[in-house]
């Protein structure tokens, strides 16, 4: 939200906008992201997209073809560069007591999982029985939002969920690289998964992503429990 505050200010004093993601979309109107992504991009004066299919987004929605440059995802170069590094300096998966490709990792942050009491607790229910039938424990480093709706719907977490506070990007590129699967409803964590090559499970109805899914390393599950166990399944066997 405040990009898109800041973009809009931007706009009515005369200052140029570049913006970055441009011509994301999921069309999925239920989501706060989906409309912040519209009016940015239409304001913007520099439209910076990932691949081409991006592109038709905006031009099919009537932005002048001047304004839009396909740059690739920046994503790739940030984990190409730090992927490394995290690799022999983060101790994060001897400080979690697990073994490298036998844990899931998880994140589940977005608004319409988390504000919700049935979806979350649904959620969450898919990551004890994902523990259970894959045999392997689920590590949860959890967004503060995530904690708060947790302790105030009352809910529960399987004792096969490690959870923690939120870490520091090394940390988590290095528990990225090392997990058997992922389950996410991080657009961000779904480039990464699939750059890294790691199955990812996305916990969402809809994605902006899809290149993710065309490439075979996610699933778009979902948040239904079973739904969500199933698309794990199904990666670990490819």
């Amino acid at each position: 939200a405040n990009p898109t505050l800041s973009a809009i200010s931007a706009a009515k004093a005369n200052v140029k906008i570049a913006r970055i993601e441009g011509g994301m979309r999921s069309f999925d109107w239920r989501m706060p992201e989906e409309k912040n992504r519209v009016m940015v991009d239409h304001i913007s004066d520099y439209l910076y997209v990932y691949t081409h299919r991006y592109k038709e987004h905006v031009l099919l929605e009537g932005i002048p073809e001047h304004k839009i440059f396909v740059v690739g995802n920046p994503i790739v170069d940030i984990v190409n560069l730090y992927r490394h590094r995290a690799a022999n300096e983060s101790r994060i998966l001897e400080d979690l007591g697990v073994t490298k490709n036998q844990y899931i990792l998880v994140t589940i942050h977005r608004q319409e999982n988390v504000d919700d009491p049935e979806t979350l607790k649904g959620i969450l229910k898919a990551l004890g029985l994902a523990a259970n039938q894959l045999q392997m424990p689920v590590y949860f480093p959890m967004s503060y939002r995530t904690q708060r709706r947790i302790e105030e719907f009352g809910l529960k977490l399987s004792e096969k969920i490690i959870r923690s506070e939120p870490i520091g990007f090394i940390d988590f590129l290095k528990a990225e690289q090392d997990a058997a699967l992922i389950i996410s409803d991080s657009g961000t964590v779904q480039e990464e998964a699939s750059i890294l090559q790691v199955p990812c499970v996305i916990a969402r109805r809809s994605t902006e992503r899809p290149e993710t899914i065309e490439v075979g390393g996610c699933i778009l599950a979902g948040t239904q429990p079973d739904h969500i166990v199933a698309a794990a399944e199904t990666l670990l066997k490819r």
